[in-house]
C-alpha cells in the first residue's frame, strides 16, 4: 500500500448491482511509463481560493487542504474529500500529486476538493486514522457556510490505505452520523483485515495475530474491517482494483462488492486486467486519461443528483471486449447511478447485433440491434424481440459536457 495516488482506467460502463466490468489491458499499457500531467483546461468553472493546513484537531497531522471552485459564488457546492495512501504509516495530503490532477480537475466541474492528513501508525493505531477522517468530514460540514459547500454532498475518495479508510467511513457511519458521506470511492484499498498478515496491518492494529479468532487482535481487526460493517443504509460505493494486485488481494474487493450488493447497497466494481497495486493511473493528461476522469465525474454527479437525467438506466448485463460491450439477455439489472452517455450520433439502426460501441475519445455510443434509434441527448429506448435497454430521463437538461477530444 503505497502513498502514490494516481490511477488510469479505461471504462465504458459502470455496472451497479450487476457484475464487475473488466477493462482491456492493452489500452492501459501506454500510460504506465510517464507520470500524469495536468489535464488541459476545459470550459467550466475557474479555480477558486486555496486554503492550506486547516486544523481540525490538536495533533500536527490533523489538518486538511481545501481547493475551492468559483462555482461556490452561486451557493453551496459539492465537495470531494481525498484520503491519501501509504500503508497507514506514511503519505501526506500534499506529497507529489496528492491530491492527484484528476481530482483537482473536478474543480472545473463545480466541486470543492479537500485533501486530508490523519494520524499515522505505529505511533497511533486504529481507530485514530478513521476517527481523523471522520473529523475532517465533520469540520467541512460545520464550516460549510464559510466555504460555500453543501454538507449533504460530500464524496470521499481514497487510494490504498486511504481506500480502506474511505470504505470504513462509508460503512460505519449511519445516516444520522455527523461524519456521514454521500458516496465512497475505493481505489485498491483493503476491506478485510482479519484474514491477512502483513506489516502495515500489524502496525495499524498494534498486534500481530489478526487472523486468530481467539485473540483480542482479531477483534480489533474485525472492528477495522469495512467488510464487517456493511449495512443496507450505506452510501453508494465505487471500487476500482487491478487484477494483478500483489499487495491487496483483488478477491477481497470482489467479496466486498458481493456483500454490498446482497445488502442492497448501490455499488460498482471495476477490475483492471494485468495491473498491479498502484500501477494504474486514472487521468494522465492524454485524451483517454481525461475521458476516464469524466467517467468518474459522471458517477459522482449521478450519485449526488438523484432524479437527474439518466439517474436510472435499465440494461442487460454485459462484458467489455475492446471497445465493444456485448449485452446479455437480462433486462432488469440496474446500472444506476451511472448513466451511459449517448450523444448526438444521428439516428437509424446498425448491422452488428446487440452491441454498444464507444469511440474512445469522444465517448459517443452507437446503439445497434434496434428497431428505431433516435440517438439524441442522454437517453435511448429501443427494443427487439425483447427490450435490451431502457433509459428514463428527467425533464431537466443534462449536465454540460466537455468538448469532443481528438482521437
Amino acid at each position: 500500500m503505497t502513498n502514490r495516488a494516481s490511477c488510469c482506467l479505461i471504462v465504458t460502463v459502470l455496472a451497479t448491482q450487476v457484475q464487475a466490468v473488466a477493462v482491456p489491458a492493452p489500452v492501459l499499457s501506454s500510460f504506465m511509463s510517464s507520470p500524469p500531467s495536468s489535464p488541459p483546461s476545459l470550459p467550466g468553472y475557474a479555480n477558486g481560493e486555496e486554503y492550506y493546513d486547516i486544523k481540525f484537531g490538536a495533533d500536527a497531522l490533523q489538518k486538511l487542504d481545501l481547493y475551492t471552485t468559483s462555482a461556490a459564488a452561486d451557493g453551496g457546492v459539492p465537495c470531494i474529500l481525498f484520503v491519501h495512501g501509504g500503508g497507514w504509516s506514511g503519505g501526506d495530503k500534499n506529497t507529489n500529486k496528492n491530491p492527484p490532477d484528476w481530482i483537482l480537475y473536478l474543480r472545473q466541474r463545480g466541486y470543492h476538493v479537500a485533501s486530508t492528513n490523519y494520524r499515522l501508525a505505529p505511533n497511533d493505531r486504529h481507530p485514530a486514522q478513521i476517527d481523523d477522517v471522520g473529523r475532517a468530514v465533520i469540520y467541512l460540514k460545520k464550516n460549510s457556510l464559510t466555504y460555500n459547500l453543501d454538507p449533504h454532498k460530500i464524496v470521499a475518495i481514497g487510494t490504498s490505505a486511504g481506500g480502506h479508510l474511505v470504505s470504513l467511513l462509508g460503512t460505519r457511519n449511519r445516516p444520522e452520523s455527523k461524519a456521514r458521506v454521500a458516496g465512497a470511492i475505493n481505489f485498491f484499498g483493503p476491506t478485510i483485515l482479519y484474514e491477512e498478515g502483513a506489516t502495515p496491518i500489524y502496525n495499524l492494529l498494534g498486534c500481530k495475530m489478526p487472523a486468530d479468532p481467539s485473540t483480542e487482535c482479531h477483534q480489533r481487526a474485525l472492528h477495522a474491517s469495512p467488510f464487517t460493517q456493511v449495512a443496507e443504509d450505506n452510501p453508494h460505493f465505487l471500487i476500482l482494483h487491478g487484477e494483478d494486485d500483489l499487495a491487496v488481494p483483488v478477491n477481497a474487493s470482489k467479496r466486498f462488492q458481493d456483500l454490498l450488493e446482497s445488502a442492497g447497497v448501490k455499488s460498482s466494481l471495476i477490475l483492471v486486467p494485468e495491473v498491479d497495486h498502484d500501477k494504474d493511473r486514472v487521468a494522465c493528461g492524454q485524451t483517454d486519461g481525461l475521458v476516464n476522469t469524466e467517467h468518474i465525474y459522471r458517477w459522482i454527479h449521478a450519485t449526488l443528483s438523484p432524479g437527474s437525467p439518466c439517474d436510472s438506466i435499465v440494461c442487460g448485463g454485459g462484458t467489455v471486449y475492446g471497445d465493444t460491450l456485448d449485452l446479455y439477455d437480462s433486462t432488469d439489472a440496474f446500472v444506476s447511478p451511472y448513466c451511459l452517455k449517448v450523444r448526438e450520433i444521428g439516428s437509424g439502426c446498425f448491422d452488428d447485433d446487440e452491441t454498444l460501441k464507444r469511440k474512445a475519445a469522444q465517448r459517443d455510443v452507437i446503439i445497434s440491434g434496434c428497431a428505431e434509434a433516435a440517438v439524441k441527448g442522454f437517453c435511448q429506448k429501443y427494443d427487439k424481440a425483447s427490450v435490451l435497454c431502457q433509459c428514463s430521463c428527467a425533464s431537466s437538461p443534462p449536465p454540460s459536457s466537455p468538448p469532443s477530444l481528438p482521437a
